[in-house]
């Protein structure tokens, strides 16, 4: 079996069953990987502490002959967590951000620029707008050039993660009846020209 070593964040990580789990990671060498974590929801798990969403770890993992990848160990940047954790609005912020993330990318598809920005936008605690807009951008959806899918109005203000298209505030209000809130993600602020505009 081949063994395979890249630095990594935690996305997301869940149940597989009583003592194992499934750990989400972005990769900086294969981009998404979910791999499978063994032990991982014993009491005395070694690697448990180290796999919190928002994470950044080294990861060596293997490629299982039932085709899946397992996660052999992992050592976490604990001060870096510690950060955001210590303020509650940063980590949720910040949870919204790498669920995004996830939704917006596939196994085994590597994106350096991608790894990059995602580290940018961790360290630096970036506004959640601006990570939004990043991480849309380096994905083929530049918010800069983008127009309403519904009237092509420019002034876009939020993306549908689910269909891919740019949303203004006008036709976000219908959107948001058929769509999860969840699949609308805000990516400028509402203190825009356009609705001042519409007060005047």
């Amino acid at each position: 079996m081949l063994e395979y070593y890249s630095e990594a964040i935690v996305l997301n990580k869940e149940a597989l069953n009583d003592t194992d789990g499934l750990i989400y990671f972005y990769t900086e060498q294969f981009g998404k990987v979910i791999a499978k974590a063994k032990g991982l929801r014993r009491i005395l798990s070694k690697s448990n502490p180290h796999l919190e969403p928002l994470s950044f770890v080294k990861i060596r993992l293997i490629n299982n002959k039932n085709g899946y990848f397992q996660l052999i160990d992992a050592l976490s940047d604990k001060e870096n967590l510690k950060k955001i954790k210590g303020n509650q609005e940063s980590l949720i912020k910040h949870l919204r951000i790498i669920n995004f993330i996830d939704d917006m990318t596939f196994e085994f598809q590597p994106d350096l620029l991608l790894w990059q920005v995602i580290k940018e936008i961790i360290k630096r605690d970036l506004d959640e707008f601006q990570a939004y807009q990043l991480i849309l951008k380096v994905s083929g959806f530049n918010p800069e050039f983008s127009q309403c899918a519904v009237c092509s109005n420019k002034n876009t203000f939020y993306f549908n993660k689910v269909d891919n298209e740019f949303l203004c505030l006008k036709c976000s209000l219908p959107a948001f009846k058929t769509a999860k809130n969840a699949d609308l993600i805000k990516i400028r602020s509402s203190q825009s020209n356009f609705e001042r505009s519409q007060k005047i």
